[in-house]
């Protein structure tokens, strides 16, 4: 929104120099003002593309440069002045400087209005109106020169106080304006020394990160005095450290075509800040300098994340090493695990060995304890064939105590038939309610039937009235007859409604009162029902576990006796097993010191075990440190060579700028050339023909 203000404000400021570029050049022929429409029209049209105030200056300049070009039509233009009459031509003169003066007040007018125009661009404004204030000067005293010629005496006194007054407006606006030129200045002070800070912060970010750099070259050295220590993976890491090293190298390169760049860029700057000073010292070439700088600086800040990018590239490289280097070790795991299988054969080895001793000290220590066991069994199963007799015993009981609760099971089924009679009776008492409530039903409907012949009776009542009093006179004669007749039929159709309605009120109380002991029956029924199920429940349950009681007596009796059995032929067995506990014995201690040797040799391998896994575990840590600090080296060296490439792509860029600029600064300077050339044959014509006027009035 604020752009748009800004370009219509500038619009109208371009239409009117537009218009005063017309009007000054219309003094000079019909040529020349079709070319000043067409540069105004240029300056127009240019307010919709870039900078206003640019557009402006270009529009001046393409309207100077086609000024320059037809200097022969211009020359060609002011030869039939003399032709014409000196009065005309003053009044022309005069017509072209009143306008021009317009135009100039009204812009020097503009400008001072603060509110409508930025403090930025006052300057330019302030330079293009004195350029047009010098033209009228250079009419003025052309025309001046003119009325001399035609006459004296009027002439001199209108030099003198025209260009007086004009001068006089300048000194006037131009020193309103010193405060703002003063203020601008500031800014560009305070502009600069945010540049500079600027600059600072990236110079510190350029150090954090060379020191950064160091710190990981440091790293890296002591991780590569870490891996000179190890064995087999001394070569590898020589081999990374050469290439974490070769990328220092890079990354110094890189640092120093940074600087160079950055040289460079300094370099073009100071360069586009002379072309800025040399067209007019206008400040919109410092703010796009300055917003060239913080592009600069905000690519110099994203050098950090091209880097890192860079680095992700070189992880990969580092990663499949890394999987090399797993695979070595998992060779080594590899030898670790034949070892450990060695280590396994050799304790199955003394397993077998000592569960063989075990077997023979079991067999002996078994012909010695069997002996005892056979006498403490025998004992054991008598208690066990004891115990059994009092399970027995318990389970008989349980069973009687089962037979009593089938009896109670059937007693309670004779219940669950009377309850379900209750049911039976339930619903006929139920029916009898619904047959009761459609008679209540019914009776409802004639009282309300008896209601409306009540109402219907009152309202014949009134008829009657209203007839009675409008029939004859012989109603009129005796109308205390006809109201006692009325009264009695009344009362009597009254209590008819009284004693019908007391009928249907015991009807309906005991109706209610059926209908509370018919539910309250069914409530009983329904707890009764509830009961009966939860007890056919427990009757499956006990039934259940009287079968499975049954079912472990039995099997204790039977084990009970197979031990009995199996005693008689443990009695033959011990007597062979005493034989043979004495040969047994001997070569137990033979077996005891060989188990001995193989104990030695199995801790001395634990022991090497523990110390090649300890080894395993130290090297996987230290590759994986050095894996994550090179992937870090990686990601910077990756961003600076990104960097390096945008940094050569912009140079180019800002290389073809320059050499644009200087074309413009080379077509401007020759247009420059040729409009100076320009006004001097003016000059000089003009004062030809004023000596040609001068002769031809002394004729």
């Amino acid at each position: 929104d604020a752009r748009s203000a800004h370009c219509s404000k500038s619009f109208g400021l371009n239409r009117l120099l537009a218009e005063t570029v017309s009007r000054t050049c219309s003094s000079f022929g019909p040529d020349v003002t079709g070319v000043s429409v067409l540069g105004g029209v240029a300056i127009g049209g240019g307010l919709t593309k870039g900078n206003p105030y640019l557009c402006i200056r270009r529009g001046i300049m393409l309207t100077l440069k086609s000024l320059s070009v037809k200097t022969e039509q211009g020359r060609a233009i002011f030869q039939p002045t003399n032709r014409i009459k000196p009065e005309a031509r003053t009044s022309i003169m005069e017509r072209a400087k009143s306008d021009v003066e317009k135009k100039v007040s009204r812009l020097v007018k503009f400008l001072q209005n603060k509110n409508k125009i930025p403090r930025d661009s006052k300057r330019e404004l302030l330079a293009i109106a004195t350029d047009l204030q010098e033209q009228c000067q250079t009419l003025y005293s052309t025309i001046d020169g003119f009325q001399q010629d035609v006459d004296p005496r009027s002439g001199g006194g209108r030099r003198k106080g025209k260009p007086h007054s004009s001068s006089s407006d300048l000194e006037y606006y131009s020193s309103e304006e010193i405060e703002n030129l003063a203020e601008q200045e500031s800014e560009i002070d305070e502009l600069k020394s945010k540049l500079e800070a600027l600059r600072n912060e990236a110079e510190e970010k350029e150090r954090e990160l060379s020191l950064r750099v160091k710190e990981l070259e440091r790293e890296l050295r002591d991780a590569k005095a870490e891996c000179d220590r190890k064995g087999d993976l001394e070569e590898e890491i020589a081999m990374k450290a050469s290439e974490s090293t070769k990328l220092g190298e890079k990354n110094k390169g890189l640092r120093s075509q940074i600087s160079g760049l950055e040289l460079v860029l300094k370099e073009t700057g100071d360069e586009i800040s002379t072309l800025v000073n040399k067209f007019g010292k206008s400040e919109i070439g410092l703010t796009s300098r300055i917003e060239d700088l913080k592009c600069q600086l905000r690519n110099l800040e994203q050098e950090i994340g091209f880097l890192r990018a860079r680095n992700a590239n070189l992880a990969g490289s580092f990663e499949a090493k890394r999987v090399e280097e797993r695979e070595r070790v998992k060779g080594l795991m590899d030898q670790v695990n034949g070892m450990k299988h060695e280590l396994e054969s050799l304790r199955s080895k003394k397993d077998e060995s000592d569960s063989k001793l075990k077997n023979k000290v079991g067999e002996g220590a078994e012909t010695n304890m069997q002996l005892k066991s056979l006498k403490e069994e025998t004992e054991e199963q008598r208690k066990e064939i004891d115990h059994l007799r009092g399970e027995n015993q318990k389970l008989h009981a349980r069973i009687t105590e089962l037979g009593s609760f089938e009896t109670k099971n059937a007693n309670e089924l004779v219940e669950d038939e009377s309850k379900k009679k209750l049911n039976v009776q339930d619903s006929d008492q139920k029916k009898l309610v619904k047959e009761k409530d459609d008679t209540i039903r019914r009776l409802s409907a004639k009282l309300k039937q008896q209601k409306d012949t009540i109402d219907k009776f009152t309202e014949d009542l009134k008829q009657s009235k209203r007839w009675s009093l409008g029939s004859s006179r012989e109603l009129k004669l005796n109308p205390s007859a006809l109201e006692r007749k009325m009264e009695e039929l009344a009362e009597d159709f009254r209590m008819k409604i009284e004693d019908h309605i007391r009928i249907l009120y015991r009807r309906i109380h005991v109706a209610e009162q059926i209908h509370l002991e018919s539910k309250n029956a069914y409530i009983k029924t329904r707890d009764l029902a509830q009961e009966n199920r939860e007890n056919r429940e427990r009757l499956s349950f006990y039934e259940t576990h009287f079968r499975k009681i049954k079912d472990v007596w039995e099997n204790g009796y039977e084990r009970s006796m197979k031990k009995l059995e199996e005693g008689e032929e443990h009695t033959n067995r011990v007597a062979r097993l005493a034989e043979e506990i004495d040969s047994a014995k001997i070569w137990v201690r033979e077996k005891k010191s060989e188990s001995e040797t193989l104990a030695a040799k199995l801790e001395c391998r634990e022991a090497q075990e523990t110390l090649l896994k300890e080894k395993l575990s130290k090297l996987e840590k230290k590759l994986a440190q050095e894996g994550k600090e090179k992937l870090r080296i990686a990601k910077v060296l990756s961003k600076y060579e990104v960097r390096n490439k945008e940094l050569e792509i912009y140079v180019k860029g800002r290389e073809v700028e320059l050499l644009s600029l200087g074309e413009e600064k080379r077509e401007a300077i020759r247009q420059l050339c040729i409009l100076v050339d320009y006004q001097r044959d003016r000059y000089d014509e003009l004062k030809k023909s004023s000596s040609i006027l001068k002769i031809s009035q002394n004729t």
